[in-house]
């Protein structure tokens, strides 16, 4: 009997230990979030931001990461900026980056999400708007291949936007290439669009954190994010003269010896008939 409540008490520490390590893994996350304004302008663009479980039900939701985002980033926090209520579709925002029109949409991982339950983990990506268009709704969802990069300056990068529109039928989301989109830079409008199939290829000449965007006179986007860490070019290095070699000395050749002997053996022939004479005289 007791070795069999030493095995259920056990058990009821594993339990209780697993239900601890559970609640850990969940109790914060990382998420980047994307913030942008009723005049189309991003606020926030990725920033990373820490997730807590407010209401301690053993999840993150994207309800939580939008009250850490305003928390953290919003001038006078969540109380300021961002509000939400229960409605028969779920939880719901009623006011965003402070502004409380009741026209928002947001995206997790680009997708559309449900409602402000759906959850989210460690490494997503979560965007929220006002609608700029806050009678038809008309704004569309548009995003690149790529969401972060990091090159050197002076190298080119190639992107492709699409936005997230509904089928003919009205029944699903379908991925178009957006094209003719004009590509700023840092809030900038620059000379090169996207082409019929949502590409675009262009140099980063800034160092630094830089924020690529796009706009479209055909369609109102809900302002896409790339962000790119561009770092310096690495600076050529100096030129410095040779120095000069030294005077080469000139060693005999082989050749050459052979001519010094019949030199010298010349004048010493010279010499002797020199002699000679004169001792004969």
């Amino acid at each position: 009997m007791k070795k069999w409540i030493c095995f259920v008490l056990s058990c009821c520490l594993i339990a209780c230990f697993a239900g601890v390590s559970a609640a850990a893994e969940t109790a914060t996350a990382t998420v980047r979030v994307t913030l942008s304004d009723q005049s189309g302008k991003v606020v926030l663009a990725q920033e990373p931001i820490t997730v807590t479980d407010r209401n301690e039900d053993g999840k993150l939701d994207i309800d939580e990461a939008l009250f850490a985002a305003h928390e953290a980033k919003f001038e006078g926090g969540a109380a300021a900026g961002y509000a939400t209520s229960t409605t028969e579709w779920g939880l719901g925002i009623t006011k965003l980056l402070g502004d409380e029109s009741g026209s928002y949409g947001y995206y997790v991982n680009h997708k559309s999400a449900w409602n402000l339950s759906d959850e989210v983990k460690d490494g997503d990506l979560i965007d929220a708007f006002v609608y700029q268009d806050s009678k038809a709704w008309s704004d569309v969802y548009a995003y690149f291949d790529q969401d972060t990069a990091s090159i050197t300056e002076g190298d080119e990068i190639t992107l492709v936007l699409k936005d997230s529109e509904y089928d003919a039928a009205a029944q699903s989301m379908a991925e178009v290439p957006v094209s003719g989109a004009v590509i700023t830079i840092n809030g900038e409008e620059t000379a090169y669009k996207t082409d019929a199939e949502g590409k675009v290829t262009f140099p980063l000449n800034q160092v630094g954190e830089v924020l690529i965007s796009a706009k479209s006179a055909d369609k109102i986007l809900v302002p896409p994010v790339f962000k790119a860490t561009v770092s310096a070019k690495p600076a050529p290095a100096p030129v410095t003269e040779e120095e000069p070699k030294p005077a080469e000395t000139k060693s005999p050749k082989t050749g050459d010896h052979g001519t010094l002997i019949v030199f010298f053996a010349l004048c010493a022939a010279a010499a002797v008939f020199a002699g000679k004479k004169w001792h004969e005289a």
